[in-house]
C-alpha cells in the first residue's frame, strides 16, 4: 500500500481548478545521474539545502499537513500528531490519537487524522489552535491521503469506495464504489468538483459524485498526488505526468533510476519528488519542469510525505522519526 501520496499543505486544502493549458506534452529524460548529486547543498550558496532535521520521537513518520502557522507530521507508532513551530523547529505540543493514525490534512482550523490499517481505525479531528483532539468520528479504514472542497473531506477505503464526509459534523454523506487495488499505490485527488483516483495496477479515473458518472484515462499508469497550477499531479514508479481537466497528459518527465515514486511537490518551475532508487535507496530530488534535469537531491530514508509551507519543502520520513525542513525556496 502506498505510504507517500498527496500534498496535505493548507494551499491545497480546497478545491483546485483544473483547466485545459495550451502547452503540449513533453517528455524528456533527466540528464544527471543521481549518484553524482550532492546529498545537501548550503542554503547560504541560494540553492536549496537541509535547513532542519527535526526528531519527533516513535518509530517512522508518515503523514503530514500544514497550516497558517504550523507543521503537523504524524507518528505511526505511536498513534499521535506533533505540532511543530516553524519559527524555532521545535515541538510545541503533541497529541494523543489511536492506533492506525497515518494521513492529515489541515483545513479550516483544523487538523483531520485518518486512521488505516488497524480494526479500531478513526477518522479523528484536532483543533489546531489549542493541539487538542475534539472529536473521533467513525468512518472505516481511510487511505491514502485526504483531500476536500466545498464543505467535503474525501478519502478512499481501500475496500472498493470513495468516501465523502461532512467537514461540519464529520459524517459520512456518501460511499461511492470504485474499482481500485489494495495491494497496489492508491490515491485520490478531490479538484473543481471531480475525484481523480488511480491504482498502479488501474486506470486513472474521474468521478463526478453528483452523478456517480466515471470517466477513464490512460496515463501510462499510477496515481494522482495533487493538484496544483490548473493540472493534477501524478505519478508512476518512473515517471511524473500532469493532466489537464480533460484528463489529456500535459506534462510528462522520464524519471532515471527510479523504482517507486512515494511522495510528490510541485513548486513554480519545479518538481519534488519522493522516490527510491534501486537497492530501496531513498532520496528527495528536485526536478526542473522545463528541462527535466534534477537540480538536486537529498537522502530521506522513505520520503513519505511532503508540503510545501514557510519557504521550505518538508518531507516526513518513514524510515527513522525525523522532519525533514529543506530550503529556502524561491
Amino acid at each position: 500500500m502506498l505510504i507517500g501520496c498527496a500534498s496535505n499543505d493548507s494551499e491545497t486544502s480546497t478545491a483546485t481548478q483544473l483547466s485545459a493549458p495550451a502547452a503540449s506534452a513533453t517528455s524528456v529524460d533527466i540528464a544527471t545521474a543521481a549518484s553524482d548529486l550532492p546529498t545537501s547543498v548550503a542554503s547560504a550558496t541560494g540553492q536549496p539545502g537541509v535547513q532542519a532535521e527535526i526528531e519527533i520521537g516513535g518509530g517512522q513518520l508518515l503523514g503530514l499537513a500544514a497550516d497558517a502557522d504550523s507543521v503537523w507530521p504524524i507518528s505511526y507508532d505511536n498513534g499521535t500528531i506533533s505540532k511543530v513551530d516553524p519559527a524555532s523547529n521545535k515541538i510545541a505540543a503533541v497529541v494523543d490519537l489511536g492506533a492506525g493514525a497515518a494521513s492529515a490534512l489541515a483545513v479550516d482550523g483544523d487538523v483531520w487524522v485518518a486512521g488505516y490499517g488497524q480494526s479500531e481505525s478513526a477518522l479523528y479531528q484536532v483543533d489546531a489552535a489549542s493541539a487538542t483532539l475534539t472529536a473521533t468520528h467513525q468512518a472505516g479504514e481511510l487511505c491514502c491521503d485526504l483531500s476536500s472542497g466545498e464543505g467535503s473531506l474525501w478519502a478512499v477505503n481501500p475496500a472498493g469506495s470513495a468516501v465523502e464526509i461532512d467537514l461540519a459534523t464529520g459524517k459520512t454523506v456518501q460511499t461511492i464504489p470504485i474499482v481500485v487495488d489494495r495491494n497496489a499505490h492508491i490515491n485520490a485527488v478531490y479538484a473543481d468538483g471531480l475525484l481523480w483516483f488511480a491504482s498502479d495496477t488501474t486506470a486513472l479515473s474521474r468521478l463526478d459524485p453528483q452523478s456517480g458518472v466515471i470517466d477513464q484515462f490512460d496515463v501510462g499508469g499510477g496515481v494522482p498526488f495533487l493538484a496544483r497550477d490548473g493540472l493534477l499531479w501524478g505519478a508512476s514508479p518512473t515517471t511524473v505526468w500532469a493532466v489537464d481537466g480533460d484528463g489529456q497528459v500535459v506534462e510528462h518527465i522520464d524519471l532515471s533510476r527510479s523504482i517507486e515514486v512515494i511522495s510528490l511537490e510541485v513548486h513554480g518551475s519545479d518538481v519534488w519528488a519522493g522516490i527510491r532508487h534501486p537497492g530501496h535507496v531513498g532520496a528527495v530530488q528536485q526536478i526542473d519542469r522545463s528541462s527535466a534535469r534534477v537540480l538536486n537531491e537529498f537522502h530521506v530514508d522513505i520520503p513519505a510525505r511532503m508540503v510545501i509551507g514557510f519557504g521550505s519543502l518538508w518531507v516526513t520520513d518513514s524510515g527513522s522519526n525525523k522532519l525533514y525542513r529543506i530550503g529556502p525556496l524561491d
